[in-house]
């Protein structure tokens, strides 16, 4: 892996300053619509943890 992109991404992607960015991103590559549509970086931890205890309970 180029090291250039690795950080180029963190920096666009991974900063707080740039977190619409980064939700825009995430509902295009995630096909996210209606409901599912994530609003901030914060639901998006919501739902991953929620997804997580459902998987891990069904196990």
């Amino acid at each position: 892996m180029d090291l250039k992109i690795d950080y180029a991404f963190k920096q666009l992607f991974g900063n707080e300053q740039n977190k619409d960015i980064t939700v825009v991103f995430l509902n295009a590559i995630l096909h996210q619509t209606g409901r599912n549509w994530i609003k901030d970086t914060l639901s998006l931890i919501r739902k991953w943890v929620a997804s997580t205890m459902k998987i891990k309970s069904q196990g």
